[in-house]
């Protein structure tokens, strides 16, 4: 159901412990939280996306090395062309329904 929560709306948690059955239940946004430190390190300074798709969610960063980190988010269930552009490079590439990928350029 959700909780205890200060709002009492219903809520999930990324990581669900049974206890009776000593069972652990990872949830989808366990992996989507992961997701992100893998890329994005320590000190990165963000970079604000501009995006004419709203049903994309876009993080972009770039790191101390100088490697430009997006992160896209399709929670809808149509694919997409995304194009991110760098100020010196054009790149196509897919956003795939349902999905969270990330570019490394």
């Amino acid at each position: 159901m959700g909780g205890p929560n200060h709002v009492k709306n219903y809520c999930d948690a990324p990581i669900i412990v049974d206890t009776e059955k000593k069972e652990i239940f990872y949830q989808s946004s366990y992996y989507y939280i992961g997701h992100f430190p893998k890329f994005i390190k320590s000190e990165p300074k963000t970079i604000r996306p501009e995006t004419n798709d709203l049903r994309l969610e876009i993080l972009s960063a770039k790191t101390p090395d100088g490697k430009i980190i997006v992160v896209v988010m399709n929670k809808t269930e149509e694919d997409s062309d995304i194009l991110i552009n760098t100020g010196n490079t054009l790149y196509n590439a897919p956003s795939i329904k349902r999905s969270i990928e990330t570019f490394v350029i």
